[in-house]
């Protein structure tokens, strides 16, 4: 399977890269580098320094990739994700989350790839009433941050509908841990 990773530079990112090479796939990972590392991304994935909110950098990426083999599957994982700075510049955190999915689902719309996963978060959920959350809860966001999210898994919802594609989102909490192999994990500086 050939996969597209935006973000793949990323703590998560760069987790689902390691898994998906790990498990034999072709990956290619584009990540624009303003929180993610370059030595994150494993030395047999294709990397392209690229923004998801310049068209052009999407377009460049699925014409030269997809002229060889289309992608599978796109995953997505490029974010702004401080809270407290997503209270401060909430238009940023609207703009690169929101604007740059909506370039995201429009590049593949133009190229056909019908598979995208999202990276999302569970303040979609707000201040929850339970302790657990599930699935169908209500969601009521409490800041930019969770409402750019949730503001981006609705588009991806109604295009997907619109374009017979198919779609997989992920609400995490606190994402911790490190690779097992001790490959990558968070910077120390």
């Amino acid at each position: 399977m050939k996969v597209l990773v935006i973000g793949g530079a990323g703590y998560i990112g760069s987790h689902a890269v390691y898994e998906l090479i790990r498990d034999g796939n072709e990956v290619v990972v584009m990540d624009n580098l303003s929180t993610g590392d370059r030595s994150f991304v494993h030395k047999d994935a294709k990397f392209y320094l690229g923004d998801i909110t310049k068209k052009e950098d999407l377009t460049k990426i699925f014409d030269e990739e997809c002229a060889i083999k289309p992608f599978d599957v796109v995953m997505h994982f490029a974010a702004k994700l401080i809270v407290p700075e997503s209270v401060k510049k909430p238009l940023e955190y609207y703009y690169n989350n929101v604007e740059g999915v909506r370039l995201m689902l429009e590049t593949m719309v133009e190229h056909n790839i019908k598979n995208v996963v999202f990276s999302s978060t569970a303040a979609v959920y707000g201040n929850p009433i339970k302790h657990v959350c599930e699935e169908e809860d209500i969601t009521v966001p409490i800041n930019p941050y969770g409402a750019s999210k949730l503001a981006s898994e609705y588009m991806i919802k109604w295009v997907c509908n619109a374009h017979n594609m198919n779609y997989c989102i992920f609400r995490y909490f606190n994402v911790a841990g490190a690779d097992k192999s001790l490959e990558i994990g968070l910077k120390k500086d």
